[in-house]
């Protein structure tokens, strides 16, 4: 059974170099902006695998701003000639283009609200291009589409690409795929084989080093609880959201004011001029003392209000002209 388990691990690692040699890339070129009108540049560039409003999280790391705008570009491959329907379904406006031509029109403010046309299409790829805007509240989007008058359903990733790509080339990724999936299901039902035939010898081992299979264990169970954070922990970790920057302007204030002034450390240089201001959240009084924390603690000359060792080091708490207001409203704004 090793020797199996072996064998198919080296059929999928076969399988992934094929499909990698293939260069067929899934999904669309998608931009996203911080306004509702597409201008200036974009403030997140990718690749979607679909469009959805899942993927919209996802380029927005959960917290998208209050309106935005986003547009997918590619191409769809068409199995075979015929009638399609395509759709979208957004709160709210979207338009939809199939080789230059406007599809479907779901433009204007509207909760979520389904558009759908038909058109004949060729067997192979076609130019498509997507918009959506948010002005505010609730926001929804998918692109639908189905074969002559079928309820339509999302638009599966393997049919769409970046750049223009031959059928065969599709057909040969998505075969590749399905393959990988099946071999990589046949060799982890021989590997739960082997453990289970190998159950003693691992629980002597577990006994053997306690603390190295505990950490394992708890790691393993924090991959699967937070995935797919693990898959890409600098682009899915929400490390600019509100809640981050308070916490740094926390670390920060704590880490100049503590060697200074401990018994005003509670005294904080914002929402002057109450005190004990650092109360109002948690004071992370431990995390300050950490040697990274340091790095906050010197004032910086940077006289820019964005800076947030400016805000912490250069503000003082009692000066009657209120220098700390703008240093209150950036954080304000960052909530």
């Amino acid at each position: 059974m090793t020797r199996i388990a072996w064998l198919l691990i080296g059929v999928w690692a076969a399988l992934a170099l094929a499909r990698s040699a293939l260069q067929v890339t899934n999904g669309l070129s998608a931009e996203y902006f911080t306004n509702e009108r597409f201008a200036g540049t974009p403030a997140v560039a990718t690749i979607d695998p679909v469009v959805s409003t899942e993927q919209i999280d996802a380029a927005w790391v959960g917290d998208p701003p209050p309106t935005f705008s986003a547009r997918w570009l590619g191409h769809v491959t068409i199995g075979r000639p015929g009638l399609y329907t395509f759709a979208t379904r957004s709160d709210d406006g979207s338009r939809l283009w199939i080789d230059d031509r406007l599809v479907v029109d779901n433009s204007g403010e509207h909760v979520p609200l389904t558009r759908a046309a038909r058109i004949q299409l060729d067997a192979g790829a076609h130019r498509v291009w997507i918009e959506y805007e948010q002005d505010g509240g609730g926001y929804e989007m998918a692109l639908l589409w189905a074969p002559g008058d079928g309820a339509p359903v999302a638009v599966p990733s393997w049919m769409l690409s970046p750049q223009r790509l031959p059928l065969w080339k599709i057909r040969v990724a998505r075969g590749l795929d399905w393959l990988r999936s099946a071999v990589l299901a046949l060799a982890l039902a021989c590997v739960l084989w082997i453990a289970l035939r190998s159950a003693r010898s691992i629980a002597g081992g577990v006994r053997r080093v306690p603390r190295a299979a505990a950490l394992a264990f708890f790691v393993a169970i924090a991959v699967l609880e937070t995935w797919p954070l693990a898959r890409h922990p600098a682009r899915l970790s929400r490390n600019d959201n509100g809640d981050t920057i308070l916490n740094e302007w926390v670390l920060a204030w704590v880490a100049h004011q503590a060697p200074r002034a401990p018994l005003h450390v509670y005294d904080a240089n914002i929402f002057y001029p109450e005190r004990n201001t650092l109360a109002y959240s948690e004071s992370m009084i431990v995390q300050s003392g950490t040697p990274s924390s340091s790095m906050f603690a010197e004032p910086t000359r940077n006289r820019a209000t964005s800076s947030i060792g400016f805000c912490v080091a250069e503000r003082p708490m009692r000066t009657r002209s209120s220098p700390t207001s703008a240093c209150s409203r950036s954080i304000d704004s960052a909530r």
